[in-house]
Parts: structure tokens; sequence; C-alpha cells
């Protein structure tokens, strides 16, 4: 299933009214039709991420990819993370604004991405993506 996370599907054990139901077992389900490889991914984890998909596309028989990470608009942000942009590391090539993420905006003035902590709900894959390592951890 694919899903934006704000949707309950089979596999969340809730029904569209929000009701507890029997949950799906979905790697169980695939192993079930015939698939012999399920991987179960955290998609916020790039290098492992992009890792499975480069196995799993070049094999010859068919795979499932369970990417399996719960909706960041709906999580609690983590205390004791809080990201910034380092303003002086920054190069305005705007990969960190193209992930889509909300705590991230860009500020034309300066040509500078910023990081909203009120928005960002510190899932960590802003620092990921920045190959400029301009986006920081708020030490204290």
């Amino acid at each position: 299933t694919a899903m934006t996370g704000h949707q309950d599907h089979p596999a969340t054990g809730k029904t569209i009214r929000n009701l507890p139901t029997r949950k799906l077992d979905l790697p169980a389900l695939v192993k079930a039709i015939g698939i012999e490889h399920v991987r179960i991914v955290d998609p916020l984890q790039l290098d492992e991420f992009r890792q499975t998909l480069e196995e799993e596309l070049n094999r010859r028989e068919a795979s499932v990819i369970i990417a399996k990470r719960p909706c960041a608009l709906l999580v609690k942000k983590a205390p004791d993370k809080e990201f910034y942009v380092d303003p002086e590391l920054c190069k305005s090539c705007k990969l960190c604004i193209k992930i889509g993420c909300t705590g991230i905006y860009w500020v034309e003035e300066n040509r500078k991405a910023v990081i909203n902590p009120n928005t960002c709900v510190a899932c960590g894959l802003c620092p990921q993506v920045c190959t400029f390592e301009a986006i920081k951890i708020v030490e204290g």
C-alpha cells in the first residue's frame, strides 16, 4: 500500500474510522503469494535505503521492499534534537529544499535555507542530503 501517512490501512490494525481491527502481517502476505525476497527498511536511512533499492532492482526475480516509518507529521519531535543551517557552510544548492520537508524554507534575500524549529520534526533527513555538511544539530 502506498500511503502518505495520514491514512490507516490494513497493516496499521485500525479501520478507516480509527477502530481496532486485525492487523495485516504484510511481509507474511507477500511471502504467501510466492515472493521470497522481502526487505523492510527505514526510508529515512538514505544510504541503507538506496543500497536496498539498488540490490532489489538488480535482482532477477520478484522482490518487495517495505519502506516502514511513522508519518513525520504525526510523530512528536524528539525533544533533544534541533537542527539549524550554518549560513557560512550553506552553498545555496537547495538539495535540502527539494526533499519537501515542512521544516525547511528558502530565504531569497540571502539565498540560504533556514530550518524553522517549530515545524521541524527532527527526522534527520536534511543533514543526510546536505553534501556541504551545513545542517547541524543545535548543541546544548
